[in-house]
């Protein structure tokens, strides 16, 4: 993704001794009116926020985040900013086909993989108003993970994510505890720089939401083909401050569970076999335009299953 000199794989860094990232992160201030700050670092992974529901939080000042030593890093809650989320050369790829090309933004990235970095946009509140709910969630897969013989993952997926949700949040600065290394902005591309979308950008967003969910109906009425939310996911255990995006058929007959980093239905699953100690059999996978799924049916009835299937799509 080039443009004249620009490029988006971003060099490998090493934070200066004497400009650690909690310093850094003091830059931020000038947001905190705008966008909800929180403290990172709970989770395996010390990637989770640290606080239960963080979704409702109002956001917490910088210099508190910055002057807490247990906070790994810092993290913005997704709305109403807008995050692309690059992880791979080939999510790389997929966004050079579809005209996504150098913009001098909000940029975060990681100083121990070039290729995985986040491209942060400020949406105007008439760019917002086109989203479904005002908020998107989409995933697309552009490579899969590399399994060893017993199916142990050796090599992550690679995929392109869009969100602009409340229910999720973007670590902008801080540690990558797995890898020992650390978030970070290049020269030019740090908070400071935050702009809205251009047209290439935004098109893109546009397209892949169109096939967003829409929220269920207050009365809960839908025709039998529709799909609709679910506040609490069965299969995964997404939940309702988990950016709730798994659905369920008009007739409540078929389950699509979405395939994300966090939350995700069981893996190595059969058709028939059943998803734990729930009463959903897997059938298949499916790639919608917002993301990888896998599609669960109760009373599970290969024939039946499959009329089921068809009509609900």
């Amino acid at each position: 993704m080039v443009a004249g000199s620009e490029t988006f794989a971003l060099t490998t860094m090493v934070l200066a001794s004497n400009q650690s990232w909690r310093t850094e992160s003091l830059r931020l201030e000038m947001l905190e009116n705008t966008y909800r700050f929180l403290p990172v670092g709970w989770g395996t992974e010390g990637k989770a926020p640290m606080l239960a529901e963080w979704s409702k939080h109002p956001g917490y000042q910088i210099s508190q985040i910055a002057s807490t030593p247990s906070v790994k890093a810092v993290g913005v809650i997704s709305h109403p900013l807008l995050c692309f989320d690059f992880d791979g050369e080939s999510s790389q790829t997929h966004a050079k086909q579809h005209g996504l090309e150098y913009c001098p933004t909000w940029i975060v990235g990681r100083t121990t993989d070039p290729h995985r970095f986040k491209v942060l946009f400020a949406p105007t509140s008439e760019q917002l108003a086109q989203l479904p709910d005002g908020q998107l969630t989409h995933t697309r897969h552009t490579k899969d993970a590399e399994r060893d013989i017993n199916d142990k993952v050796i090599k992550k997926a690679e995929a392109l994510e869009v969100f602009c949700h409340p229910g999720r949040q973007v670590i902008v600065l801080g540690e990558h505890l797995s890898s020992g290394g650390h978030y970070y902005w290049r020269e030019g591309n740090g908070p400071e720089a935050l702009v809205p979308p251009p047209k290439a950008w935004w098109d893109y967003v546009l397209d892949v939401s169109a096939d967003y969910p829409k929220q269920a109906k207050p009365n809960g009425s839908h025709s039998s083909g529709a799909w609709i939310r679910l506040s609490e996911c069965p299969v995964c255990g997404r939940g309702a401050n988990d950016n709730p995006i798994c659905q369920l058929s008009g007739d409540g007959e078929i389950l699509r569970c979405f395939v994300g980093s966090t939350f995700h239905p069981p893996t190595g699953l059969k058709p028939g076999q059943y998803a734990g100690a729930t009463d959903w059999a897997f059938v298949r996978e499916q790639d919608v335009g917002w993301g990888r799924h896998h599609i669960f049916v109760k009373d599970f009835n290969p024939v039946r299953q499959a009329r089921r299937w068809f009509r609900a799509r």
